[in-house]
């Protein structure tokens, strides 16, 4: 099952013309969201990171609010996400999706655990 997961790009900035042209944009303190692959050494969990897309309807004319970031999960996956609360204060979180389509926040012990698990090696 999948499901989509919302969050808002604030001060963003407003998107230069080539830059929606051509699909890039600046990464600037941006939000993301990255699929749990196991663990790693330097940085505690493996990610990869997953592409997004940007939704600029709501936007406010300097782009500092209302720009909507979507990724899409998938279930029997975890997910860390990272993103804006307000200026000033960031949202970090761990997200797996039910298999009836619905987006749960699962805590770090847990996801450190399903890393572990992945990345044990089977013999």
């Amino acid at each position: 099952m999948k499901a989509a997961f919302r969050a808002e790009a604030i001060g963003l900035g407003p998107a230069p013309r080539e830059a929606v042209l051509s699909g890039a944009l600046a990464d600037r303190r941006q939000p993301w969201v990255a699929e749990i692959t196991g663990l790693d050494e330097r940085h505690g969990l493996a990610r990869a990171f997953l592409p997004r897309r940007l939704d600029y309807r709501e936007a406010s004319r300097s782009g500092d609010r209302g720009i909507s970031a979507w990724w899409t999960l998938e279930s029997g996956r975890l997910y860390q996400a990272r993103y804006r609360l307000t200026r000033t204060r960031w949202a970090t979180r761990f997200l797996a999706v039910t298999e009836a389509g619905e987006i749960r926040d699962v805590g770090e012990e847990e996801a450190l655990a399903w890393a572990s698990a992945i990345s044990a090696p089977t013999s």
